[in-house]
């Protein structure tokens, strides 16, 4: 398994900033660029439109040329996606290509980057009739992922949930952006936002794999020279999150969901980020948690129940599904077990159950090429990191009692249902 490091060598090559997790332990090399900038409900549906897009170039200008091409560099793979994390909108561009070293071609490795270079600066927004008819078909493709939020209970919930938490912050925009703005966007506002990304965002490029630096340095010399921004860290800052009172929604669906939702407190050093981070664990996380053993085994409420947790904009919530006529029982059981965490405090035992599931979580995550390169990333945007061994030991020296105080910091935001259409309405607040 792949140690995790602390302060991580960022080198910058031809105005680029790079970081290098350099391992054996997989047979594919991971590059990804990242572009970090705040989020603006002006910007963020196009960047969403802009991941979608990416990919065609003026090298490879139709999907079938672009498509031939991954095949012929080995059944490599690019993709964009993107995601909110704090009060930023990041675009995640990804090549994942088989180790060079297993390859039989002495080009195969300048071919891969030559590809990324074509694709990230060379990208198409010409407007003939076939451009226009592709992106056309981009902007369908978005607009179904937003209606596909409201085929899904949770995701109609949850979306909902965030719309009224953050009200008053921008984070209550989707990742995929605005939909009503979707057809709005023409070619050129997304060559425009290109643009500005290429120039205005923080940047830095993870790379994962069997690679060295000289290497490195080789094929990134070959890129157009930059003067990037580097991805800086974040500044934690108090959210003022809404509350939600007892929200009562009904639409066609065949299971309740219930949500209860908390706002953490501000973390401000490292030990309470693992402190958190471990209370977290025994509240809501796998069959050993407060919420799945209590409401979901012994209580029989639920189908199904998990949380979440955003330590950047100070929000835990749990979700969980249930009969309508339960929704009212499930919730009070729900809170009772952050109060009970709160007033009573948490066994050893439970602690030691939820130091072995994270500890289990993490190898998981670090058997996977992206859950290396993904951490590795993360590592970079939050102002508190750790060594493995150091996280290792402020885990071992957690008590009862820091868990307590911990939870007795979590304010409560109130409570959201999602229930069937057709019994009667109720006052929502």
């Amino acid at each position: 398994m792949i140690k995790i490091k602390n302060n991580e060598t960022i080198q910058t090559i031809n105005g680029y900033p790079v970081m290098l997790e350099a391992t054996t332990q997989f047979q594919q090399v991971e590059v990804s660029w990242h572009f970090k900038a705040l989020i603006e409900r002006d910007t963020i549906t196009k960047r969403s439109l802009f991941a979608n897009w990416f990919g065609l170039s003026e090298d490879y200008p139709t999907l079938n040329a672009f498509q031939q091409r991954l095949s012929y560099l080995f059944g490599a793979s690019l993709d964009a996606i993107v995601e909110k994390s704090g009060d930023y909108h990041i675009v995640h561009c990804t090549l994942i290509y088989p180790n060079p070293k297993l390859i039989d071609d002495l080009n195969y490795e300048d071919d891969v980057w030559s590809f990324l270079q074509s694709t990230l600066f060379k990208p198409i927004f010409t407007p003939t009739s076939a451009l226009e008819e592709l992106f056309a078909r981009e902007q369908e493709t978005l607009i179904k992922r937003f209606d596909s939020i409201q085929e899904d209970p949770t995701d109609i919930a949850m979306e909902d949930v965030l719309q009224k938490l953050y009200q008053n912050d921008v984070y209550r925009y989707h990742a995929i952006g605005v939909k009503e703005d979707v057809t709005t966007i023409n070619l050129q506002a997304l060559q425009e936002t290109y643009q500005k990304m290429m120039v205005e965002d923080e940047q830095l490029i993870t790379i994962t794999g069997d690679v060295e630096w000289n290497n490195i340095k080789k094929q990134l010399d070959q890129f157009p020279t930059g003067n990037v921004k580097k991805i800086q860290r974040y500044s934690f800052r108090k959210s003022e999150l809404a509350d939600l009172g007892k929200t009562v929604k009904h639409h066609d669906v065949m299971q309740a969901k219930t949500i209860i939702t908390y706002q953490l407190p501000l973390i401000t050093s490292q030990q309470e980020r693992v402190v958190l981070q471990l209370a977290y664990y025994i509240w809501a996380v796998d069959s050993h948690s407060r919420l799945f053993e209590e409401v979901r085994e012994q209580a029989q409420l639920a189908y199904e129940i998990y949380g979440s947790m955003n330590i950047t904009k100070q929000l835990a919530y749990a979700i969980a599904g249930v009969e309508s006529k339960q929704t009212e029982k499930a919730l009070e059981l729900m809170k009772r077990q952050q109060q009970a965490m709160a007033e009573q405090g948490v066994t050893q035992e439970e602690i030691d159950l939820a130091k072995k599931t994270l500890w289990h979580d993490l190898q998981l995550e670090l058997d996977e090429i992206e859950g290396v390169n993904d951490i590795a990333f993360s590592r970079q945007l939050l102002p508190h990191t750790l060594s493995l061994s150091e996280w290792q030991q402020m885990i071992a020296e957690i008590t009862p009692k820091m868990i307590q105080k911990m939870m007795q910091q979590w304010e409560y935001k109130g409570s959201y249902c999602l229930l069937k259409k057709e019994r009667s309405i109720e006052s929502t607040n």
